[in-house]
């Protein structure tokens, strides 16, 4: 090795560590286009996993807007008998982005959203969508007994 070879790869070290930290836009401080989710509509109802019960969406914002907060409201049927309103269901709610995976997320949103219940209907305030592209709005409902769990797929983002 000659006296240039190290500053040659010192060289080229930098040069891939600049293209590198080019690439991620976290990193570098740039902002690329996120992708949207346009290929879809929030659905006016969903059943649960097993049929159980059934999510009905009273109101959404259409559309959901990006970094900026707002609310769901949905109430909970019988899945077997779906004009039973489910007045004594218990509600627990996950949003995140799967990101192609088929089980699980990716990550959460970065906000705490406050879920309240008046007469069956459950009200959700401060969700905060801060990524465009497909989000899931994950419902575990306990009621009469039984446990299930429903999925309403949420598209992000209008401005």
């Amino acid at each position: 090795m000659g006296p240039h070879s190290s500053i040659k790869g010192a060289a080229v070290a930098a040069v891939l560590a600049l293209f590198a930290f080019a690439a991620f836009p976290a990193f570098s401080g740039m902002k690329m286009a996120m992708p949207t989710a346009q290929g879809f509509a929030v659905a006016k109802e969903v059943y649960s996993s097993d049929r159980l019960f059934l999510v009905k969406v009273i109101s959404i914002p259409k559309p959901i807007p990006f970094e900026k907060y707002f609310g769901v409201q949905f109430a909970i049927y019988d899945g077997h008998n779906p004009k039973r309103l489910l007045r004594d269901a218990k509600v627990t709610l996950f949003a995140g982005m799967r990101h192609g995976l088929k089980h699980g997320f990716a990550h959460g949103m970065e906000s705490s959203p406050k879920l309240s219940e008046n007469g069956g209907v459950f009200t959700v305030k401060g969700m905060y969508f801060h990524m465009m592209g497909p989000w899931t709005l994950k419902a575990t409902v306990r009621a009469d007994g039984k446990k299930d769990v429903a999925y309403l797929r949420l598209p992000c983002c209008g401005k």
